[in-house]
């Protein structure tokens, strides 16, 4: 792992934010997600059902005498910032709703994260359902743009040259998607990529690049702090990698 300082920019193109824990299944009952929302009412007055995310290593067949779990959004008055719990997840989003919004950084989101995380392990424990003990980590950076003034948005992103492909016949693409996957230190998981290069209906040239991490917890190896901690550097320093100096200062870049 490289010791320079991990890139930063104050003018980031970060549409999400989302972290999330996969645990062990416990005996969650709706009535469970209801008085957990009554303990963070306050914060996250908003809620919504969604359908359940499927959980990384389950069958792909299983018999149920009932139903899963809905997915539940618990959100804040501004739906900036998002709660997400099913039967075996549990996710925190960040999501920028307005061109006015400011990223708040890794650290102050991370901050909440645990946070919350913290107080559905101590409901979940103050309930007699035991300690919700982490089986999967991931984290995923969304980013989206489509239009970085002075260059193109295939200038700002790497790959994207196809003039530079020397082609003869072929016109330039009208979408481009380029996926990547690499492998994090220390048996910490995964980072894929991907790079979606799209025509909004309005004729622009927009993309859309996800950074996203995901990995075993391993408590014997690693901390939930150490994990995200990790994950996070890969995808900052990766983003900075696959992107251009060009669009750096566009972004405003920092270090």
């Amino acid at each position: 792992m490289t010791t320079t300082a991990i890139p930063s920019y104050s003018n980031p193109p970060l549409s999400e934010v989302a972290f999330g824990v996969q645990f062990g299944a416990l005996a969650l009952q709706t009535r469970h997600m209801g008085q957990f929302w009554t303990e963070i009412a306050n914060e996250y007055p908003l809620t919504q059902d969604q359908p359940p995310i499927p959980d990384v290593g389950e069958p792909s067949i299983s018999i149920l005498s009932i139903p899963p779990l809905r997915r539940v959004f618990m959100a804040t008055a501004s739906t900036e910032y998002l709660v997400q719990i099913q039967e075996a997840r549990f996710h925190h989003n960040w999501r920028k709703l307005s061109p006015d919004v400011k990223y708040p950084r890794f650290g102050t989101i991370f901050d909440r994260f645990l946070q919350l995380w913290g107080r559905f392990s101590d409901f979940a424990k103050g309930q007699g359902l035991g300690e919700p003990k982490p089986t999967r980590y991931e984290l995923t950076y969304v980013n989206e743009f489509d239009s970085l003034g002075s260059i193109s948005v295939e200038r700002a992103v790497k790959l994207f040259d196809w003039r530079g492909l020397g082609t003869e016949f072929l016109p330039e693409p009208q979408a481009t998607n380029i996926a990547w996957s690499f492998v994090l230190p220390q048996e910490m998981g995964v980072m894929n990529v991907s790079t979606n290069r799209f025509t909004r209906p309005d004729g622009r040239l927009a993309v859309l690049l996800t950074l996203a991490c995901s990995g075993t917890a391993a408590p014997q190896k690693y901390s939930l702090n150490d994990w995200f901690g990790t994950a996070h550097e890969w995808i900052v320093r990766g983003f900075t990698d696959l992107t251009t100096p060009e669009a750096h200062q566009i972004w405003k870049r920092e270090v």
